[in-house]
């Protein structure tokens, strides 16, 4: 049995997994030494991205701001070295071995078809609810990644953030068999 990736939504409705085409998010760029009352310049970018905030948080309205993180096409990733990635890439993100990415399938719709994306659950935007609502209904037709694929994707994005580093290691050659 085959289970759908996505459907195509159209308005002003947010939800968890929906993904906003060039959608203006916040940059701010690093700096040195700053203090109080320091003004610092920011910059806008037009970015895809896909909703990371709960969709039960969204629906009943317990969030004034949404958590966002950025989709790119997986034919224009490149590896951090800058070259273009092999199979062996995607495959480390399917099965999991890249926390920090998630690989998204293909959709095939005639108006709003896509290659395969990734998802980078490493860099992380927020924007007012409000804000997101009239940027999406602005968009017009997008696509919303639907279950299990959206908990799939939520529960990677967990694993970015609940991973903790211990002081040592556990020394499995002294088990006794």
């Amino acid at each position: 049995m085959t289970y759908p990736w996505y459907e195509v939504v159209k308005g002003d409705e947010i939800s968890q997994g929906d993904i906003i085409e060039n959608c203006p998010v916040v940059i701010v760029p690093p700096v040195g030494d700053i203090d109080a009352g320091d003004e610092l310049e920011v910059i806008i970018q037009t970015i895809d991205v896909i909703v990371m905030t709960q969709a039960c948080d969204l629906e009943q309205g317990n969030v004034n701001d949404v958590i966002l993180c950025g989709v790119s096409n997986a034919n224009e990733v490149k590896t951090k070295n800058g070259k273009t990635p092999d199979i062996g890439f995607f495959k480390d993100i399917k099965n999991g071995r890249n926390v920090s990415l998630h690989l998204l399938n293909e959709y095939d719709g005639k108006a709003l078809g896509c290659n395969h994306r990734i998802v980078d659950l490493r860099q992380l935007y927020s924007l007012p609810l409000n804000t997101l609502k009239a940027i999406a209904k602005k968009r017009g037709a997008r696509l919303r990644l639907l279950p299990p694929y959206w908990e799939h994707l939520s529960q990677a994005f967990a694993r970015v953030f609940m991973r903790v580093g211990l002081p040592s290691d556990i020394d499995i050659t002294r088990i006794e068999m």
